[in-house]
């Protein structure tokens, strides 16, 4: 795992980055939230902490996070160039929610060049891992014709 910070590698068990000092925290599976380790609940969704702590690389999912706060100019100014890189560095980690954004992006042509194919493929990918948001991309394009023949 990496510090979301410095991206320095972070031995096992650390609460705190040995490069730069920043508290290791962990993220609620079921809406990217940082959880605290006092927290018995995630502070934004509810989700009991047993349920939502994930094992996951807090880069990974800290980048998606900011993506997807850029993309709906969630606190900050929407700036959909910089959804795009986070949304792409989280993809290039694994992270199938920034696969689906980044699918949705082409498909809507927001920051990008409006490409229904390439969103097709990110869809597509997600979905065969069984990402929700990967199926309802898909269902969507079929359900359009939108890079596919309509069905």
């Amino acid at each position: 795992m990496k510090c979301s910070n410095c991206i320095e590698e972070l031995k096992e068990g650390s609460k705190f980055c040995s490069n730069c000092g920043q508290k290791v925290e962990r993220v609620c599976l079921e809406c990217g939230n940082f959880i605290k380790d006092t927290d018995k609940f995630c502070s934004n969704c509810g989700t009991k902490v047993k349920e939502a702590m994930s094992n996951i690389n807090v880069e990974n999912e800290y980048l998606y996070t900011e993506g997807k706060k850029y993309y709906e100019g969630n606190g900050v100014e929407q700036d959909y160039k910089k959804a795009f890189k986070y949304f792409s560095k989280a993809a290039k980690q694994g992270n199938l929610d920034a696969e689906v954004g980044l699918g949705f992006m082409y498909y809507q042509g927001n920051g990008v060049e409006q490409d229904y194919e390439k969103a097709m493929e990110l869809f597509s990918k997600a979905a065969k891992q069984g990402n929700d948001g990967g199926l309802f991309g898909l269902a969507g394009c079929y359900s359009e014709g939108k890079g596919v023949k309509q069905d």
